[in-house]
Order: C-alpha cells, then sequence, then structure tokens
C-alpha cells in the first residue's frame, strides 16, 4: 500500500466522519430542538461546509509553511 492509497483512505475517514459528527451535533443536542427540522437540516449542511473550508484552509496553511521553511532553509530532519 503506497502512499496515495494511505491518502486516500484517510480522506474517506475524514469525510465519513465529519458527517456523522456533523448529525450528531445537530440532531442530537438538546440546545437545538426548539428549532424546526428545516432549520436543523440547513445548520447540520453549514456545519459541514464549514469543517470542510476549515480543513482545505488547513492544508494549505500547512503547505505554505512547508515551501516556506524548504525556502529559509529548516531542515526538519534535524535535531537541534
Amino acid at each position: 500500500m503506497n502512499y496515495f492509497h494511505r491518502q486516500l483512505i484517510f480522506q474517506i475517514i475524514t469525510v465519513v466522519s465529519v458527517i456523522t459528527n456533523a448529525g450528531l451535533v445537530v440532531f442530537t443536542m438538546d440546545t437545538l430542538e426548539f428549532l424546526s427540522d428545516s432549520l436543523r437540516f440547513w445548520i447540520f449542511i453549514l456545519f459541514q461546509w464549514v469543517c470542510f473550508a476549515l480543513q482545505v484552509s488547513l492544508i494549505e496553511v500547512f503547505a505554505m509553511v512547508g515551501i516556506i521553511s524548504v525556502v529559509i532553509g529548516i531542515d526538519n530532519y534535524s535535531c537541534p
């Protein structure tokens, strides 16, 4: 199993866990019971989009940090 397969499996698990956790938070929390079902559904969708957007932005930030560390010459394998 190469790096691509491991990354793909991790990505699938991440997507499934975000959807599952969003459903658990929105549909089982007692604090949202006073909202209508349609509004809770839209909160569920919004929660997923926010989580996925955060994931993508963090990936971009870490990629940028990795590029910057290579440019300024930080070696990830050396111990101080």
